[in-house]
């Protein structure tokens, strides 16, 4: 059941509309065809009264991508209205729309409340958020062509109300767009690879695991990581794999190397907390590669390209947390595979932003914010604020399906409003990044072939039957004092791809001479987070991890800084390969290990300690550990270790190197407490208040004890409008359509529950919000539309949603603050009708009530920077393609500003749906001026 639920509804429809209509019917009287720009339709009853499309928008974030991710869901909006020509007092209103791809035989339906209010005329801009057009969030599975673009089609049924006949019910299709014979299609990138990620959670070994990374740390993960797949250029199911490692990386009393091959006793956490620095970087970057290389050494783990380490924000300090904190959120190698961030689940402004770090630290291993780009600050971080700052308001959030007005670069830090939820990869990231992600790296301009590591994606073919990996990971300053490395071989096959251009090399020798000679990556440099220096933060140690083929005729394995044996070159490290190390005894006793075992060279072996749960994966818990005592032959390991983030009933096992031949062993249960699962709500955002009539997004995860994702998730909503059943829908993202006569004002508790195959509850969690009233239906709620800006009718006019109170370009419904006249001025535009197609005087705007200092702004700040709310970007392809051509100023608040005519004629023309009113917003590119003429200039054909 469906219910008309507008008063008045649609763009705001000016006197114009009157004039134009009259003027369509004098031209059909002379015997003239009036052309209406329409974009392909099927059938119509009347091309007066038949739907036009002025503009679509195929977004998987920003419009401004130019290849979607293969298997991401996707944004397709239609903006709508109705004719020049539309009889006064008629009504055009959509009652539903199908949306069909050529991926798929499956058509969508619109979803929501129909039908939607009636159409605005195309006498204002395409407002981002207007609740008339058509939209559609099309699933990542149709997003898969098997070759080119995907194309769609919209059919669009409608019925036309007038004052004295009966609503007709009519049908049209919309395959190109507007003004073309081009369809409506968008470029899809090739296969992807999935983005692997160990997520290592940090704090101090000497205390509990769980209480460092508590089972609030994990829910607020799983919110930024599903953040993570959001804006990264990958499929919304397996395009993102992380896994979280039940070892945790010791940031508390810790020994590290020296560069005289000694070590210093360190503690990161002696106050109880962490205060992140780039000091700590190159002791956590050795450590994370080395657990991301002994997590992919064991067979059947998911394959992590990177390592994320998390730090809980309530042991750890940051500036998201704690005011004026002077300690960073997250550091990252730059082109290398290991970063670092909190994970913050409210931050001082009641936001998480563990996915807005996590982005940031992510892109900054593939190498971005690239020097070569303009954007480049110094520091790997972007200069911009905005993630688009030409495409205003058409941001969107694809898991909330929300507009994201106030959007934000994921590669500069904002103190204020920068979070999981609005921020975004700007274009050039999301160029770079992709690149990172497909198996062939493409033509760009910008990236190059330089947007990847070779190889980083994918395992280097396996070596022969029995040949094996060799693993060597560690840290180095270049010399052979300063080198602390450790090394296996593992009868694993799973291998990196060299690094050609690396001036490191694992050598493997037999007796006769070098057998093996790869080059492999050591990450020197790292993101400047304490602030930009002139170079880019190079570190004076840096941190190495490789899985190499083994090579069954090595007598020896080495580490060479340059060409093995060649003037200048430093061997860094060497082992020969002798028997391998035997194991004497074992015994856990509580939450500590004690190994020992016999080898000829005791003092050069190393351990490494694992748990594997009951069908999962197997995760490092200690690595690299030094004897505690020698006697002899006998290498004895006394290893504390907490298992209490893993799960129950876990197997340890144990792996001893000598630094080339490794032996391990595992059957020793361990005690770890009872470990349950985690889940989190990402959509609905905490702290939104929707309106009576806003449909909700959902979206969210349950993870079980394993850390598995769980498949059937189950929502329910309890409130006013349910006081005995709830609303029930069920799947990862899901929708909650109003009731008939929209949610009743109050206050709302919403419900997610995962559960096992075999129907047993595995977690749960609640979200509550105020559900405000909205009388009009128009998106702005009744206490909203109370402010001096709106008409004294507001409440129940809906008409001044699509009103710009503040005359700032941005529709009142898309106006975070609608009223906010702080930088606007009031303008007289010349002349007040505008044929597109007529030449003459060139155009005039007085400016006047400026409410800045005017005698502050030269001719070169001001711009027309918006047409009917399109960005000039957007219209042109360039922000200052509408240059003023004189600027007069005759005081602090008033000014007259020319523009070239021809050249505005030219833009008006590529755009044959732009006429009646229309505002022309002139001002500067950076906002600090913005105003428009309320009333004129009137645009005829």
């Amino acid at each position: 059941m469906s219910i008309v639920r507008h008063k008045y509804v649609g763009r705001h429809v000016r006197q114009t509309r009157r004039s134009m209509a009259a003027c369509a019917a004098i031209v059909t009287a002379a015997g003239l065809a009036l052309t209406l720009p329409t974009s392909s339709p099927a059938s119509a009853a009347d091309p007066c009264t038949t739907p036009q499309l002025s503009d679509v928008m195929v977004s998987q974030g920003l419009p401004t991508y130019g290849v979607l991710a293969r298997g991401k869901s996707t944004l397709v909006k239609l903006f709508l209205s109705t004719p020049a020509c539309l009889p006064v007092g008629v009504s055009v209103a959509v009652t539903g729309a199908t949306l069909t791809a050529n991926t798929t035989a499956t058509p969508i339906e619109l979803d929501g409340s129909l039908p939607l209010p009636p159409l605005g005329s195309p006498s204002t801009a395409p407002v981002p958020a207007s609740a008339s057009d058509v939209q559609f969030l099309v699933p990542g599975s149709y997003i898969k062509p098997v070759s080119g673009p995907v194309n769609f089609s919209v059919t669009v049924r409608y019925q036309v109300t007038t004052p004295t006949a009966p609503a007709l019910q009519d049908a049209v299709t919309f395959a190109t767009m507007p003004g073309t014979t081009s369809p409506i299609s968008a470029s899809v990138a090739p296969a992807v690879l999935p983005a692997g990620v160990l997520v290592v959670p940090m704090g101090d070994a000497a205390k509990s695991a769980d209480a460092q990374y508590p089972a609030a740390a994990r829910s607020a993960l799983q919110v930024g990581m599903t953040s993570l797949n959001r804006v990264l250029p990958v499929a919304d199911s397996g395009g993102l794999v992380y896994n979280l490692n039940a070892g945790m990386l010791n940031l508390g009393a810790h020994n590290e190397p020296t560069s005289t091959g000694g070590t210093v006793a360190k503690n990161y956490m002696s106050t109880g907390t962490f205060c992140g620095s780039s000091e700590q970087m190159p002791y956590i970057a050795a450590q994370l590669e080395a657990t991301r290389v002994a997590w992919n050494s064991i067979s059947g783990n998911t394959r992590a390209q990177r390592a994320l380490g998390e730090v809980w924000q309530g042991v750890s300090l940051g500036a998201t947390t704690n005011t004026n904190s002077a300690c960073t959120e997250g550091y990252a190698q730059v082109r290398g595979v290991s970063a670092w961030g909190r994970t913050v689940g409210t931050s001082l402004q009641g936001t998480s932003v563990t996915g807005a770090i996590a982005a940031m630290e992510y892109a900054h291993t593939v190498g971005a914010v690239n020097e070569s780009d303009p954007r480049y600050d110094g520091s790997h971080h972007s200069k911009n604020v905005a993630a688009d700052a030409t495409a205003k308001g058409r941001a969107y959030n694809l898991y909330t399906q929300q507009w994201l007005q106030d959007n934000r670069t994921a590669m500069q830090y904002t103190p204020t409003g920068w979070n999981d939820t609005n921020t975004l990869y700007e274009k050039e990231d999301w160029d770079w990044l992709q690149c990172s992600v497909l198996p062939a790296v493409p033509a760009n301009p910008v990236a190059g072939s330089s947007c990847r590591n070779p190889g980083e994606l994918t395992y280097a073919a396996a070596g022969g039957a029995g040949q094996g990996t060799f693993v060597v990971t560690g840290s180095t300053d270049g010399t052979a004092a300063g080198t602390d490395a450790y090394s296996y071989t593992s009868t694993d096959n799973r291998q990196d791809p060299a690094q050609p251009s690396s001036g490191y090399r694992v050598v493997q020798r037999s007796a006769s001479g070098i057998v093996r000679n790869d080059p492999i990556d050591v990450h020197f440099e790292i993101d400047e987070h304490d602030g930009p220096t002139a170079d880019e933060h190079a570190v004076l140690r840096g941190s190495f991890g490789a899985a190499i083929p083994a090579d069954s005729r090595a007598t020896n394995v080495e580490l060479w800084r340059g060409a093995p044996g060649a003037a200048g070159s430093t061997l860094l490290y060497s082992r020969p390969r002798d028997n391998a190390p035997q194991f004497i005894a074992a015994q856990a006793q509580g939450q500590s290990i004690s190994v020992s075992a016999n080898d000829e060279r005791p003092n050069d072996l190393r351990l490494d300690l694992f748990v594997s749960c009951p069908g999962g994966s197997t995760s490092p818990l200690a690595t690299g550990v030094k004897p505690t005592t020698v006697a002899d032959k006998v290498a004895v390991f006394s290893q504390p270790y907490d298992a209490s983030l893993a799960c129950t009933n876990g197997q340890l096992s144990y792996r001893v190197s000598d630094g080339f031949l490794a032996t391990t062993q595992g059957d020793l249960s361990t005690t770890s407490s009872v470990v349950t699962g985690s889940a989190a709500i990402y959509s609905p955002a905490a702290g939104v208040t929707p309106t009576a009539y806003q449909a909700l997004s959902l979206s969210g995860s349950v993870r079980d004890a394993l850390d598995k994702t769980v498949n059937d998730l189950r929502w329910s909503l309890s409130g006013p409008s349910f006081p005995v059943t709830p609303q029930l829908v069920t799947g990862a993202t899901a929708k909650l359509v109003p009731p008939l006569g929209g949610y009743q004002p109050g206050n709302y508790t919403l419900t997610l529950r995962g559960f096992a195959s075999n129907g047993s509850e595995i977690a749960s969690t609640t979200r509550g919000f105020t559900v405000l009233a909205d009388t009009d239906g128009d998106g702005i709620a009744d206490r909203d539309e109370l402010q001096t800006c709106y008409p004294a009718n507001a409440v129940t006019d809906a008409s001044n949603a699509v009103l710009d109170s503040d005359t700032d370009g941005l529709a009142n419904v898309d106006d975070p603050a609608p009223c906010d006249f702080a930088s606007t001025t009031g303008g007289q535009f010349n002349p007040t009708s505008f044929y597109k197609n007529s030449s003459g005087n060139n155009v005039r705007v007085q400016l006047v009530g400026a409410k800045i200092d005017l005698t502050t702004l030269r001719q070169s700040d001001i711009f027309i920077t918006q047409i009917a709310g399109y960005a000039t970007n957007n219209l042109t392809g360039s922000s200052t393609s509408l240059p003023a051509t004189s600027w007069v100023v005759t005081g602090p608040t008033t000014a007259t500003v020319t523009f070239d005519r021809t050249t505005l004629s030219n833009v008006l023309l590529s755009r044959p749906s732009m006429l009646g009113y229309i505002p022309f917003y002139v001002g500067t590119l950076d906002g600090r001026l913005k105003g428009a003429d309320p009333s004129a200039p009137n645009v005829f054909p």
